[in-house]
């Protein structure tokens, strides 16, 4: 999915080259600046923001390194300490936020003993200290993109991260920041271009070829973006199989990209099935004890074994799943269907359907098939609706006649 914006950024990167050389060198100078053993030692003028000081901590990491992520638009509070004013408090004085100290001194202390925390746990891959941090998502991830550009994503906002896993449809539950970034970066590191970019380059690749998320409802409602998998409750359905439809297509099911906006949304949808599909199938191991390595995401790794998902039933047999998904609500169903998944649902003993409604909201509807889908066939219609031509186009023919 999104091969082709991948393709487009891979031959725009290198005119960018000279763009990402200079944000890395404003990126080693403020490290330079402000070396980690050094920090506590900051005095509180160069650290503030809103003294005027174009060479304070808090004014660099923020509008110096603007272009290394962006932290505008949230209050001076996600620093711990700052000098201005507060809401209707109109004193221009230094403040700080409570969770820190009782008074200015003493949460200057502890904001540069959590920033210096922070990036040793960064330095040591301490997940759990970098997640439980007292200093504020914002600042803390622009701190380890800025320190360790090669571990983190300098994307920080929630919103924007799961705008953009959700586009790619990556399966990740994770509800931090941290995991959510570290999703992301799996999948650039899974892909044969995106592998070889540095995380700025993929950074902005994110906001050059993807877009950051719609802000007006109404746009997010045209778009159907759908919503985080740590929200979203799958609910098994059982469904009358009189007079079900299967419409027989033999073009590919799964295109690699599609031109046309609304088809990247179904396929968005079709991967978001999928995923749930395969998260419950692990669920349903784990609870049965079973061995969950052997489930696979099969389509992830070959889109021609005509079924999405290997999977093993509750007395340890190889099931094949096909995921049919669709943003309807249950009702009629009419599905299509490949040549190659038609073949392998003949072939195979243990082939079902899941039927993922509703696929692209929180609360999706899952209809398993309660036995093998070739038991099913005699019961179904089947309507083929497209056919592959083939014209000879050899020019020696042009004057034949």
């Amino acid at each position: 999915m999104k091969e082709k914006e991948i393709y487009e950024f891979e031959i725009q990167r290198k005119e960018l080259a000279k763009e990402f050389a200079k944000l890395n060198k404003l990126r080693e100078r403020f490290v330079y600046s402000f070396e980690i053993n050094k920090i506590n030692n900051l005095s509180l003028e160069k650290y503030v923001v809103g003294k005027q000081s174009k060479k304070s901590f808090c004014y660099r990491i923020e509008t110096e390194l603007q272009e290394l992520g962006n932290m505008k638009g949230s209050t001076s509070d996600k620093f711990g300490v700052y000098f201005g004013k507060k809401g209707k408090d109109k004193e221009v004085k230094y403040r700080f936020t409570g969770k820190y100290g009782t008074d200015v001194e003493e949460a200057f202390i502890d904001v540069k003993s959590e920033i210096t925390k922070l990036l040793n746990a960064g330095i040591s891959d301490d997940t759990n200290s970098i997640i439980k941090s007292k200093i504020a998502p914002l600042f803390r991830y622009k701190l380890l993109g800025t320190y360790f550009p090669d571990k983190y994503l300098n994307v920080y906002s929630k919103e924007h991260l799961d705008y953009f896993i959700g586009e790619f449809g990556i399966n990740s539950k994770s509800k931090s920041i941290f995991g959510k970034q570290s999703s992301l970066l799996e999948f650039k590191n899974n892909n044969e271009i995106s592998k070889g970019w540095t995380n700025l380059e993929f950074s902005r690749f994110l906001y050059y070829k993807i877009g950051g998320p719609p802000k007006d409802d109404i746009d997010k409602a045209k778009i159907q973006i759908v919503p985080p998998l740590s929200q979203v409750r799958l609910e098994l359905i059982d469904l009358d199989f009189t007079n079900r439809e299967l419409t027989h297509a033999k073009s590919t099911r799964k295109r690699k990209i599609d031109y046309i906006k609304q088809n990247l949304r179904n396929t968005q949808v079709g991967m978001r099935g999928e995923n749930l599909v395969f998260n419950y199938e692990l669920e349903q191991a784990h609870e049965r004890n079973q061995q969950a390595s052997l489930i696979v995401h099969t389509s992830k790794v070959d889109d021609n074994a005509g079924y999405d998902i290997k999977s093993i039933d509750s007395n340890g047999l190889v099931k094949y799943i096909e995921v049919k998904s669709t943003k309807a609500k249950p009702g009629i169903l009419t599905l299509n269907i490949t040549d190659n998944e038609l073949r392998k649902a003949k072939e195979l003993d243990n082939y079902f359907i899941y039927v993922v409604f509703e696929a692209n909201t929180k609360s999706p509807k899952l209809w398993m098939m309660n036995k093998a889908f070739k038991n099913y066939i005699k019961d179904i219609k089947l309507h083929p609706i497209a056919y592959r031509v083939y014209l000879n186009t050899d020019e020696s023919r042009k004057n034949d006649s």
